[in-house]
């Protein structure tokens, strides 16, 4: 959203019938800029809300300002509704911690009354799972099983498929093309647009290597898949989705 052509990017995606999403911390989220999303022809775009109150909004996102993240949420919802918009959908993602699990509740009835199209609950990933982290929540909002050591057991099983690795990229400020939002330091960089184009990266020899890891034997031929994990809760009418969960230890990203 920081680029300088963030809105031109997504109306030339739209012209060409390609589903753009985008996500935010909210910080720069101002009314003019939402006035812009919405006549952008983005499709979705997921808003990060991990408080509801700035002291539990900023243990995480150090130095951001939770009004900042409600105003903008609500300005997107208004211009959507003036400009009788079907987009974008607005997602409110709600990262669960230890210190806010207990607003969950809060949350949805929060996202229900301020108009988003869906809310969604995120788990974190850990560094370390041979010690216990207090910034986990209770297990029924966690990825992890706690062992009689302390130490932390992923839950489930890993299938040989990802449907996003067939259906979407990831492509960063700097025109770097990725499978996955999860390979956040880019490692697995699958070529860069201005280099080729997109097309080509998508059919390259590379990118349908790495789809193969994920048919063949995804958690042991591929360090990246092996740490992704989908996990659907319900609670009343709103589906809770955690996919692609952030690494976190004792460190949180600073909001610029």
């Amino acid at each position: 959203m920081l680029h300088p052509a963030f809105i031109e990017m997504i109306q030339y995606a739209s012209r060409k019938k390609i589903y753009t999403i985008t996500s935010t911390n909210g910080q720069s989220l101002t009314p003019e800029i939402a006035h812009a999303i919405i006549e952008s022809g983005l499709d979705e775009i997921v808003v990060s809300m991990d408080g509801l109150d700035q002291d539990s909004y900023e243990k995480y996102r150090v130095g951001g300002n939770i009004d900042k993240v409600k105003a903008g949420i609500q300005s997107m919802v208004t211009w959507k509704r003036d400009l009788a918009s079907k987009q974008p959908e607005i997602t409110l993602q709600f990262l669960v911690f230890s210190h806010n699990q207990h607003q969950i509740e809060e949350v949805k009835n929060w996202g229900k009354s301020a108009g988003v199209d869906r809310v969604v609950l995120k788990t974190v990933r850990i560094k370390d799972k041979s010690r216990e982290n207090p910034l986990l929540p209770e297990t029924k909002y966690s990825r992890y099983l706690q062992r009689d050591n302390l130490s932390y057991a992923t839950k489930g099983n890993l299938k040989n498929h990802c449907w996003q690795s067939w259906s979407k990229a990831v492509i960063t400020w700097d025109g770097k093309v990725l499978p996955c939002c999860f390979d956040v330091g880019k490692n697995f960089k699958m070529g860069t647009v201005g280099e080729k184009s997109l097309l080509e990266i998508w059919k390259s020899k590379q990118y349908g290597a790495f789809r193969k890891q994920i048919l063949d034997n995804r958690k042991h031929k591929s360090a990246f898949f092996k740490k992704a994990v989908r996990l659907t809760f319900n609670f009343d009418s709103f589906e809770f989705v955690a996919i692609c969960e952030p690494l976190i230890s004792h460190f949180t990203p600073v909001c610029r």
